[in-house]
């Protein structure tokens, strides 16, 4: 890969995070159960992505 410039992998670094942060918000307004256990796998997914992210930072941007 490693075509990812460094200011590129943190701004994704943010939009995921932010993400993160929405979905959670998302989860804890009020709602349904269903509603609500279906947003928390939506944060479990995004937070799966970030951790990925984070860890892939060598491979993405070839540093």
């Amino acid at each position: 890969m490693g075509t990812m410039t460094e200011e590129q992998w943190k701004a994704e670094q943010r939009r995921l995070s932010a993400a993160v942060t929405r979905k959670r918000n998302q989860a804890k307004r009020p709602g349904t159960l269903a509603t609500k256990l279906a947003l928390k796998e939506e944060v479990k997914v995004v937070e799966t992505a970030l951790r990925a992210h984070k860890l892939n930072y060598y491979v993405l941007t070839g540093a």
